[in-house]
């Protein structure tokens, strides 16, 4: 079916009912046709549904919109419209506390981390972004966009970039384009380049997948696509996930991108530009098993030796050398994230131009869907990462929460049962390995099995490497927990969704093997 909207304020709210069938919905412009955007959802109606979508129409505000729907039919006509946001849940409906420390959107799904960048002051998070579902899909992906001046505390803006005729906004990365080689700049702001997959196979008239670029120049905050895209042109089927970083020594960029599946593994290739706008082919390389959203980064070794890492979604990583044609590899596969259940930590990506120095990490924190929620998932807390080296492992990397969360003020005990309450904790706990232990935070509960020398969670079980020790930090928010092993050389993440009321902490153990423990509620 096909109408006439006329928008008459900012925000179009559309009412999603999940247990519904699914619709594509198509807004374009009435008088010249252009695409606005479109998307997948099982629609509701305004006294029957489970939250309050929302589409921004700033710049379409009093214009007549054509409205395709594919699929079925929906009750449009009342639709709300407003110039500020509606609540996302219907009147009177309870919906659970959010994560303290971890983002969250408003209302939708996100999944990947995207574009991560650093700029005056201020950390741009982008993200997989789904503002009309509560699941996963293929066919709604666009860019979110949060920031942050300290990493904890974030502010939710438009969407980024959004679908058009060339496709969905898969994941990909950002660069601050600091010698303006692409030529983009127009002010006083060096031009800040987002590079993503544009998933063509999902458009309402398909084409192929290419990778495509968006430009802002104005520190950040607006970006408008490239009228040069793509970038690269089609490859496979599904090649995605571009991941761009400046190479010094050539005075070139290099970008790494997951092109296929062969078999089992996981084909990637690099290429390289002198301005950001034309790529040619460095390398290829397989790698077992290991797929989708690579990153490629320079980390400094404690001796101050400059060291390539090669990372993919999962936190799986190989350290080595880059020479301007290749990256040759000196580790084995190592992985950040243990082996811990369906759930946990993925599609991990670094921030571009982090001040100081700091290589900062961020991944999606996959999760279960959270009763009553207008929103669903969370990132993980920002890590600090760090390269160490020892004689007996070679070199591996270390990820601990970041320095701003460390900081952060509460109430701190040492007693095993130390009466604190909070929604939110920090814990710091080393034992040996010849006795049990359980900490029970909130409703989750961890523990340790000397006979197996294995940590569980529930059903799982995670065995502990015989050269580790353990020494546990742990960060327990509304709706996760993660627990740093071994100086941060893994990680094991959970999502545990407790009472409100359910706040209590304790520590069962032989006083005789527990070296120390500290938990703090944080304020």
């Amino acid at each position: 079916m096909s109408a006439v909207l006329r928008l008459e304020a900012r925000f179009l709210h559309i009412p999603i009912k999940l247990s519904a069938g699914k619709v594509m919905v198509i807004l374009r412009r009435a008088d010249n046709g252009a695409l606005l955007t479109y998307f997948e959802a099982a629609i509701g109606g305004l006294h029957d549904y489970d939250f309050l979508a929302c589409w921004d129409g700033k710049d379409q505000v009093g214009m007549d919109l054509e409205l395709e729907i594919r699929g079925g039919a929906v009750e449009w006509q009342n639709w709300p419209q407003s110039d500020e946001k509606l609540p996302a849940r219907p009147a009177g409906v309870s919906a659970p506390a959010r994560p303290r420390w971890h983002f969250t959107c408003e209302r939708g799904w996100l999944n990947d981390p995207n574009g991560l960048f650093y700029y005056q002051g201020t950390y741009h998070l982008f993200f997989q972004h789904s503002p009309f579902t509560l699941h996963w899909t293929n066919r709604n992906m666009c860019w979110g966009h949060a920031v942050s001046r300290d990493l904890l505390h974030w502010q939710e803006l438009a969407p980024a970039i959004v679908p058009d005729e060339t496709g969905l906004c898969w994941s990909g990365g950002a660069l601050l384009d600091h010698q303006n080689a692409s030529g983009l700049q127009t002010g006083e702001h060096p031009p800040i380049l987002l590079f993503y997959t544009a998933a063509g196979t999902f458009a309402p008239q398909p084409v192929p997948f290419t990778q495509a670029m968006a430009c802002s120049c104005d520190g950040g905050w607006t970006f408008r696509k490239y009228q040069g895209n793509p970038v690269i042109g089609p490859l496979q089927a599904e090649s995605r996930d571009p991941k761009v970083v400046y190479y010094p020594p050539g005075r070139f960029w290099v970008m790494v991108l997951f092109v296929a599946w062969r078999g089992e593994d996981a084909h990637f290739a690099w290429f390289r530009s002198e301005d950001l706008l034309s790529w040619r082919l460095l390398q290829e390389l397989d790698v077992a098993k290991n797929g989708e959203c690579p990153d490629f980064f320079p980390l400094t070794d404690p001796a101050g030796e400059l060291k390539w890492v090669f990372m993919t979604a999962s936190g799986t990583y190989q350290v080595g050398q880059f020479d301007g044609r290749g990256f040759q590899p000196e580790t084995p596969w190592r992985s950040l994230r243990a082996d811990w259940g369906q759930n946990g930590l993925y599609a991990v990506q670094t921030w571009n131009n982090a001040p100081a120095g700091r290589c900062i990490l961020i991944g999606w924190l996959r999760s279960e869907p959270y009763p009553g929620a207008a929103f669903s998932q969370q990132m993980s807390l920002p890590l600090d990462l760090a390269l160490q080296a020892d004689a007996a492992r070679g070199y591996c990397l270390t990820a601990r929460p970041v320095a701003e969360f460390q900081d952060l003020p509460g109430v701190s005990s040492t007693d095993f049962a130390p009466g604190l309450w909070s929604d939110s904790y920090h814990v710091w706990l080393s034992t040996g390995r010849a006795a049990d232990f359980t900490l029970c935070i909130r409703s989750g509960k961890l523990q340790f099995s000397a006979r197996k020398q294995t940590l569980l969670w529930g059903s799982d079980e995670y065995l502990l490497p015989p050269d580790s020790g353990l020494e546990l930090e742990i960060v327990v928010d509304t709706m996760s927990w993660e627990v740093f092993l071994d100086g941060g050389r893994k990680l094991l993440a959970v999502s545990q969704l407790a009472a409100d009321c359910d706040r209590v902490v304790g520590l069962t153990a032989d006083p005789g093997d527990v070296r120390w423990f500290r938990v703090k509620a944080l304020a």
